[in-house]
């Protein structure tokens, strides 16, 4: 089996290099001229090299910028001082033309002109100007002219092959492994505030696997089983540093998701505050992620060079220079050729990154528009001097909405509009033509961006992100089959033992148990397993089993504490097929054994194994019967 992957593998390569792209390159000066107090000059498929103030170098707060393709002058609001900027650079063609944008203040003009270098000549070959106001426009004033090839006739340019790389399409959705519970291996509270059955306080939306803990492997299991079924390859996991929370709990998944053939790769989070970490700090916590992880078989990897994604880039200040030179240190440190692909738009970082992308795309007003231009800026930057390079990668962001207003004031909302914003990302993201398209995000319950299943939700964002990634890969993930719940309890008036059976084909990633009357308490069997128990109300628990392997078993001792006691399982698939089970125990009294006590009114039966609209029908039944237990309550006292 791995032989003939390595086959089609070579195959792929050597037709992806076969079809290595040509770009024409020029080398050229591009001058800004603007008596605007702000100016932006976007020249596609430009990339600079230098500038420099030829006139105006004494305007009020003047603040140039030349990165990448665009060139940015700002001044004192309302300054009309002229001011001139010669940016030397390179201009590649894809095509007969290019695309120049140029966006100002108010007042005044910006005038653009590009001078082709010809025998060490400069010869002035376009400009285009931009006066006045754009009606609508809320003060940006955009306006757009081709840049014609032709134009550049007699200039003689550089040719570069662009080299492909065998990237398959992947799915990835960032992960957050930051949550901790009590009741888990962590043993303790993280990430999750003021919890009730009810709410979570730094939830927008409620788990349906409740407030779980991230170290623990059978959750793991659980995410990566649906993502899977969802068409998701892998998780971009949060890391804030050597021996962190995060970092635990990524060293723990790394197995896990290796015995499901799933990928794993760190998010590094370079912003730890106010202070911002020296450049020995970020190489040093680089170095480590690569020679402790990298190896793994599940540590996501490209033409077998490990993946990197790095957050927020250009904070602190941060330009292209310094990572650079802090990559190449990771480099040199640990003798590993790593893939980094930078959060931002900004491609003169594609100087030291391998590709681009945004974490949060709310920002932007039209996906489809922002996502194409990025994309083809991505894919053809050419490296100056390079006769011959691998092309930059482009990684298109979907998100489902947002919504920080529990943890911030006041917040923001994007609504999710029942799906549709969610859709509208993704199907920008496909009309790119992406390498990768991320999911902003799979867990981040704080901003309400998650996809993992909710009470809200339920699995419905699951499911429109398996008919994408389908769509953009060619291929479906297969159905997992369902699972089969069972549920039993037996024992007397001091000690009942509840038992849930996987009685079915298929896996349990999701199992809620709802239990009246009686206190679920421990040990568990199998040995080790974690169960995540929460109070509904005073004479109810609910209990929450992440991962039932089909014909496995759990046993839950609990105590009594009303003379009927009640228990109902629901068990999720990794696509949302529900299978649920219901009894009903009464008269526990003396020293016997509890006996069946057949619910009043022709309520559900001792024991039931159900699935599908069987099961639909029996939890509201049961539900419907607790309600009505609850309603007979007097004086506040326990149901009987």
């Amino acid at each position: 089996m791995r032989a003939a992957l390595a086959a089609v593998i070579a195959v792929m390569v050597a037709v992806l290099l076969a079809s290595a792209q040509e770009l024409a390159v020029y080398r050229v000066v591009v001058e800004v001229e603007t008596k605007s107090d702000w100016t932006r000059v976007a020249v596609e498929g430009f990339f600079a090299s230098s500038y420099r103030v030829v006139e105006g170098i004494g305007a009020p707060d003047l603040r140039v910028d030349a990165l990448g393709s665009e060139v940015a002058v700002n001044k004192r609001q309302y300054d009309t001082t002229l001011v001139v900027v010669r940016v030397e650079g390179w201009l590649a063609f894809t095509g007969d033309s290019v695309k120049v944008t140029v966006a100002k203040g108010d007042l005044e003009y910006t005038t653009v002109r590009v001078y082709a270098v010809v025998d060490g000549r400069e010869v002035l070959v376009w400009n285009f100007t931009n006066s006045g106001v754009v009606p609508g426009s809320g003060g940006l004033n955009p306006r757009s002219a081709q840049l014609p090839r032709s134009a550049l006739a007699a200039a003689s340019p550089r040719t570069v092959k662009v080299l492909e790389r065998a990237t398959p399409k992947l799915v990835l959705a960032f992960y957050y492994p930051w949550y901790g519970n009590p009741q888990g291996p962590s043993r303790r509270w993280f990430h999750w505030d003021r919890v009730s059955y009810a709410s979570i306080g730094t939830s927008t939306d409620y788990p349906l696997l409740g407030p779980y803990d991230s170290w623990d492997p059978r959750v793991v299991r659980s995410h990566i089983l649906m993502a899977k079924a969802a068409g998701i390859d892998g998780f971009v996991c949060s890391w804030w540093g050597v021996g962190m929370f995060e970092d635990e709990a990524f060293a723990r998944m790394l197995d896990v998701a290796a015995s499901e053939g799933f990928n794993l790769t760190i998010y590094y989070e370079p912003i730890r505050g106010e202070r911002e970490p020296p450049a020995s700090q970020v190489v040093e916590e680089l170095s480590y992620v690569l020679r402790k992880y990298s190896s793994h078989s599940a540590f996501l990897k490209i033409e077998g060079k490990p993946v990197v994604f790095v957050y927020a880039v250009e904070a602190y200040g941060r330009k292209p220079s310094f990572w650079a030179d802090a990559l190449a240190k990771v480099k040199n440190s640990t003798g590993i050729d790593a893939v980094f692909i930078a959060d931002t738009f900004n491609t003169a970082y594609l100087g030291a990154f391998d590709g681009l992308h945004t974490y949060n795309p709310i920002w932007i007003r039209d996906h489809a528009a922002v996502y194409a231009e990025e994309a083809k800026l991505v894919k053809t930057y050419v490296q100056t001097g390079a006769a011959e390079s691998y092309r930059k990668l482009w990684a298109a962001t979907v998100n489902p909405g947002y919504d920080d207003r529990k943890i911030r004031s006041p917040g923001a909302h994007v609504p999710r509009e029942g799906g549709a914003y969610y859709k509208r990302t993704w199907e920008a993201a496909l009309s790119s033509e992406p390498d990768m398209i991320l999911i902003c995000t799979w867990n981040e319950w704080h901003e309400g961006t998650e996809i993992e299943p909710s009470r809200e939700y339920g699995f419905d964002y699951l499911k429109i992100t398996k008919e994408y990634a389908a769509r953009y890969k060619g291929v479906e993930p297969p159905t997992p089959p369902p699972p089969t719940i069972a549920v039993s309890l037996s024992g007397n008036e001091s000690s009942l033992e509840l038992v849930l059976e996987n009685r079915g084909a298929g896996p349990a990633v999701i199992t809620s148990i709802e239990l009246v009357n009686a206190s679920p308490g421990f040990p568990l069997e199998p040995e080790g397993y974690r169960a995540y128990r929460l109070p509904i109300n005073s004479s109810a628990y609910a209990v929450i089993l992440p991962y039932l392997a089909p014909g496995e078993r759990v046993r839950i001792r609990c105590v009594p504490t009303g003379a009927t006691v009640a228990a109902k399982a629901t068990a999720w698939s990794a696509l949302g097929e529900v299978s649920s089970a219901s009894l009903k125990v009464g008269e526990v009294a003396g020293r016997g054994a509890a006996r069946p006590h057949p619910p009043e009114g022709g309520g559900p039966p001792l024991a039931l194994i159900a699935s599908g609209a069987a099961a639909a029908i029996l939890g509201a039944a049961v539900a419907a019967w607790i309600a009505a237990r609850r309603r007979g309550r007097s004086g506040g006292g326990q149901p009987t």
